[in-house]
């Protein structure tokens, strides 16, 4: 059974038409998220590179 850190659920509010709506719109968004990992406390950028060397 692996351990999933659940995080915090993200709201963002976004301005829409009515027309957007109606024609079903899509917006895209990003979204980062900055982990510090446990074991050697680099960023979650390098978190891939040290997985690796495991």
């Amino acid at each position: 059974m692996q351990n999933k850190r659940k995080y915090k659920n993200v709201v963002h509010q976004l301005s829409v038409t009515l027309e957007d709506l109606y024609d079903a719109a899509i917006r895209k968004q990003t979204l980062q998220n900055n982990v510090i990992c446990d074991r050697c406390e680099y960023t979650a950028v390098i978190i891939a590179e040290v997985l690796e060397r495991k």
